[in-house]
C-alpha cells in the first residue's frame, strides 16, 4: 500500500492533471521483450456544469476526503475514513464548466448538512446536497452534476433544476443520454435486465424517424410493471386495476417491516382469503404474473374504474367510485390499522402546469408513488388510460420535462414484457374552452432528425400513493 493525497487546490491545470492517477498491471513472460499495459483511472472525476445567472465573483468548492491509500498490487484506492473532510477547488474548464478528481468514497456524507458543493458570491454561500442514486463515487467513473443558478427573483426551482428523480425505493440507473445507450435492432424484444437502450429505427428501410428509449425491469429494482394478458383475456378494460396493482406492489414492498408486525399482531385478515402479494415479471407462459392484479380481476367486472379508488379499497375496503365489486364483505387487508376514512391514495384532475409540477415534487419530497391517466393514449376514442410513472427528469427551470412510464397494454410487444419507456412532457393551451392556462401533455420523444412529435396526450389525472408511516408508527411504535 502507498499513501495518496489529493490536491485541495485543483484550480490550475497542472494541479488538476497531477491529481489523476492511472494504474496498470500485466504479466510478463521470461522470454517476452515487450509488455502491453492497459491503464485505468484509479480515482473518481466530478464534472460540474452551470446554467442560469452565473456571478462574476462565483467560487466553487467541493467537499471530499483527500487522504487515503492505493494498492500497488491492483490499483485499488481507498479513502482514509478517519481523516477530516476538506473543501477542494475544482479546475475551471470554461465559464460554465468545472472538473476535479477525488478519491473513491461513499456519498452518504454529502446528502445532508454541508452537502457536496459550496458556492460563494458576494460573501454569501449556498450549498448543494447530493441527491443522486449512487451510494459511492466509484473508481474509474465520473459524476456529472448540472446546476442552474438563479437570482432571488427568478422562478427557477434549484431543488429540481436539471435533476432526475426516482420514486422512493426505486434503485435504477439514471438515463445516461441518447448517445450513451445501446442501440438495438428494431424488432428485438429480449434484452439484459436493467438496461437502458434505444431502437435504431434510422437503420430501417425506409428509415423510421421516431425515437424510442426503454429501461428493462430488473429483480429488486423497486418498480413493478403489471400488464394485461397478451390477448386481453378478461382484462381489456382493467387498465385502472393494472395501474393500481403496480402502486400496491410498491406499497407492500416499502411497508414490509410494518406488514410483518401487522401479521404477527392480528394474523390473517380473512379465514378463506389469502392476501395477494407475489409478483413475477410477465412471460409468455406466465401472463397472470401479479397476484394483486389477479385479485382485482376476480373481484371486479371487466369494466373501467379508478386506480386511486382501487389502491384504497385493497388496503382499507373503501369502495368509493368503484363499480361491480363481487367482494361484498371485503373491508381491506389492513383494516385493523386503516379505516375507510384513512386514505392511502389521493387523486386530482387538475393537470395545469402549476398543479402538475407541484404534485410531482410532493411525490419525490414525501416518498410517494405516482399514477396517472392520459387521454386517448391507447388509441383514438379510448379516452383516459391509466398507467404509472416511476421516475422523472426536470428541466433547467425545475419543471417536469421527461417521465418514465409503465404501460399495461400490448405486453406481447413490450421489451422483456416488462420495461419503462421514456416520454416527453410539454405544456400547452388546452383545446377545452373551460380550461385556462397551460396544461401538461404526454408526447413521444423528439424524432431522430430533431423535429418534435406532433402527437399529444393530455394528462387527465394524477394519483399519489403515500406509505402512511404516520398510521403505521402509531400502531407499531417499536418498529424501526
Amino acid at each position: 500500500m502507498r499513501n495518496i493525497g489529493i490536491p485541495t487546490d485543483q484550480s490550475n491545470e497542472k494541479n488538476h492533471s497531477d491529481a489523476d492517477v492511472l494504474f496498470a498491471t500485466t504479466t510478463v513472460g521470461a522470454s517476452d521483450a515487450v509488455a502491453t499495459l492497459q491503464f485505468n483511472h484509479a480515482l473518481h472525476r466530478i464534472n460540474i456544469n452551470l446554467k442560469g445567472t452565473i456571478p462574476d465573483d462565483l467560487t466553487i468548492e467541493v467537499k471530499s476526503l483527500a487522504n487515503g491509500q492505493i494498492s500497488l498490487k491492483d490499483g485499488n484506492a481507498t479513502a482514509n475514513l478517519s481523516a477530516d473532510y476538506v473543501w477542494i477547488k475544482p479546475y475551471r474548464i470554461s465559464n460554465e464548466s468545472y472538473s476535479l478528481i477525488i478519491l473513491p468514497q461513499e456519498t452518504q456524507a454529502f446528502c445532508s448538512g454541508e452537502g457536496l458543493i459550496r458556492l460563494t458570491t458576494e460573501g454569501k454561500s449556498a450549498s448543494y446536497t447530493f441527491n443522486g442514486n449512487a451510494e459511492k463515487f466509484d473508481a474509474g467513473m465520473q459524476t456529472t452534476l448540472n446546476l442552474t443558478l438563479k437570482t432571488e427573483d427568478s422562478n427557477v426551482d434549484l431543488e429540481f433544476s436539471n435533476q432526475t428523480y426516482w420514486v422512493y425505493g426505486v434503485t435504477a440507473p439514471d438515463f445516461p443520454g441518447k448517445e450513451n445507450i445501446y442501440s438495438a435492432r428494431p424488432g428485438v424484444k429480449k434484452f439484459e435486465d436493467g438496461l437502458w437502450f434505444r431502437y435504431a429505427n434510422e437503420t430501417m428501410y425506409p428509415p423510421l424517424l421516431f425515437e424510442e428509449e426503454y429501461l428493462t425491469w430488473k429483480e429488486g429494482s423497486g418498480w413493478f410493471d403489471c400488464n394485461k394478458t397478451f390477448n386481453y383475456y378478461g382484462d381489456g378494460n382493467m387498465r385502472w386495476a393494472a395501474a393500481a396493482s403496480n402502486l400496491i406492489h410498491w406499497w407492500l414492498a416499502q411497508n414490509q417491516k410494518y406488514i410483518e408486525a401487522y401479521d404477527k399482531e392480528y394474523g390473517p385478515e380473512y379465514k378463506d382469503l389469502s392476501r395477494p402479494e407475489k409478483y413475477n415479471r410477465m412471460t409468455e407462459s406466465n401472463q397472470q404474473h401479479s397476484e394483486v392484479f389477479n385479485f382485482f380481476k376476480s373481484s371486479f367486472d371487466n369494466l373501467g374504474s379508478w386506480d386511486t379508488g382501487g389502491v384504497n379499497w385493497f388496503i382499507n375496503g373503501n369502495k368509493k367510485n368503484l363499480i361491480h365489486c363481487s367482494q361484498k364483505n371485503f373491508h381491506g387487508f389492513f383494516s385493523k390499522v386503516f379505516s375507510e376514512d384513512d386514505a392511502v391514495a389521493k387523486g386530482t384532475s387538475d393537470t395545469s402546469k402549476e398543479t402538475f409540477n407541484l404534485w410531482f415534487k410532493d411525490a419525490f419530497r414525501y416518498n410517494q408513488a405516482i399514477g396517472f391517466a392520459a387521454y386517448d393514449f391507447a388509441g383514438p376514442n379510448t379516452k383516459s388510460h391509466s398507467m404509472v410513472i416511476w421516475g422523472a427528469e426536470f428541466d433547467a427551470e425545475g419543471n417536469v420535462a421527461y417521465v418514465y412510464i409503465c404501460d399495461n397494454n400490448r405486453a406481447e410487444d413490450e421489451p422483456n414484457h416488462a420495461s419503462l419507456q421514456r416520454y416527453k412532457v410539454v405544456y400547452e393551451k388546452s383545446n377545452v374552452p373551460e380550461m385556462k392556462g397551460d396544461y401538461a401533455y404526454l408526447t413521444p420523444l423528439d424524432n431522430i432528425d430533431g423535429t418534435p412529435s406532433k402527437a399529444r396526450f393530455r394528462f387527465t389525472s394524477l394519483t399519489l400513493v403515500d406509505l402512511r408511516l404516520d398510521l403505521w408508527q402509531k400502531a407499531f411504535p417499536n418498529v424501526k
